[in-house]
C-alpha cells in the first residue's frame, strides 16, 4: 500500500495509483450503453481493481456486469463498494453519484473545531527533529 498526504497533515492509504470519479465512468460507460430493446444490457470488465468502472457501468443502466480482477483483496473491496453504491441507489431512486453522496453527507466539510491535529512527518513544531 502507498501512502500519501491528504489536508492537514494526515495521511490515508490507497491502494490504488488511479482512482477515477465515477461521473467520469458513468459518462464513459453511457456511450457504450446499448438501447433498452437489447435488454438485459451486459458487459464485460477485466482487469476490474476495486470496481470503479463497474460502479460507473452500474450508475449508467447496465444490467449485468461482469468483472474479472485476479486479486483477492481487490475483489473484496470491490464487492462491498458494489454493494453500498447499489443499496443508496435503491434507497434514494438516484444514479448521480453526486446527488447520492449530497443524500447521504459523504461529502460534508468538519467544522474547524472537528479537525483533529496531523502527523508530521519531519520533526515537530518545537524545532525538535
Amino acid at each position: 500500500m502507498r501512502r500519501r498526504p491528504v489536508g492537514c497533515g494526515r495521511a490515508i492509504r490507497t491502494l490504488l495509483e488511479a482512482v477515477k470519479p465515477l461521473k467520469l465512468l458513468e459518462y464513459l460507460a453511457t456511450l457504450l450503453l446499448p438501447p433498452t430493446a437489447y435488454a438485459p444490457r451486459r458487459i464485460l470488465i477485466p482487469f476490474a481493481g476495486v470496481m470503479s468502472e463497474a460502479i460507473g457501468a452500474m450508475l449508467a443502466g447496465f444490467e449485468e456486469i461482469v468483472a474479472i480482477e485476479m486479486s483477492e483483496e481487490y475483489c473484496e473491496i470491490g464487492e462491498s463498494r458494489m454493494r453500498w453504491w447499489e443499496a443508496k441507489m435503491r434507497e434514494t431512486g438516484l444514479s448521480d453519484p453526486q446527488e447520492i453522496l449530497k443524500v447521504h453527507g459523504k461529502r460534508k466539510k468538519p467544522a474547524p473545531t472537528q479537525l483533529s491535529l496531523g502527523i508530521l512527518y519531519e520533526g515537530d513544531n518545537n524545532g525538535n527533529e
